[in-house]
């Protein structure tokens, strides 16, 4: 009997150590989820605009992509935090579009594997500004999410250590990367 209970006692701290090294790579696939490897800063002129509220829309499309993408601008250099979805704490990726689209009324899911599913899909040719675009980085379920900003630029909150910024989709890394994009149907106006 004495055996036994001795057993069930070296036992328990390795059931402890499966379960935390469990939760750990867990949390490690969560991070890797949007984190990024090499992000190249927008490559956009000076003086050069995101759009023009005037030309021609998709059908359906309305132009109020231009109000969320000047959100999204607000919160440039904000720093990275996982699981952070505010400027105050910092932004994640889909925190990053989960904040900006509830200043605009429209709530989507938190994390970027349910926001892939979410709205319409939109060709690559068609991506106006608001749009959502994704980018598979790891294996998993995971995706890098950011909100296309028009004239080729997107901004996203990339990975730990860097800031929320603009990148050009026609870099290298981006391009390779690229999976899709999304429209979230016509946000309100901002609730500042």
């Amino acid at each position: 009997m004495l055996c036994r209970i001795r057993q069930a006692r070296t036992r328990l701290p390795l059931r402890e150590n499966v379960i935390r090294l469990s939760l750990l790579c867990l949390a490690l696939l969560a991070l890797n989820a949007c984190s990024v490897m090499d992000m190249g800063k927008a490559r956009i002129p000076p003086g050069a605009s995101y759009g023009t509220p005037g030309r021609q829309s998709a059908p359906g499309y309305n132009g109020a992509g231009y109000s969320v993408v000047d959100t999204a601008l607000s919160t440039i250099g904000t720093p990275y935090r996982w699981g952070g979805d505010s400027p105050n704490e910092g932004f994640d990726c889909s925190g990053l579009v989960y904040w900006v689209y509830a200043r605009h009324g429209v709530r989507v899911p938190r994390p970027s594997w349910e926001q892939i599913r979410t709205g319409t899909p939109v060709g690559r040719s068609e991506l106006m500004p608001g749009d959502l675009v994704f980018f598979k980085i790891a294996r998993g379920s995971g995706f890098h999410v950011g909100i296309y900003a028009g004239r080729g630029v997107f901004v996203h909150s990339p990975k730990s250590g860097q800031r929320v910024r603009e990148s050009s989709l026609s870099d290298d890394y981006w391009r390779s990367h690229y999976v899709g994009a999304r429209r979230i149907p016509a946000p309100l106006r901002a609730t500042r």
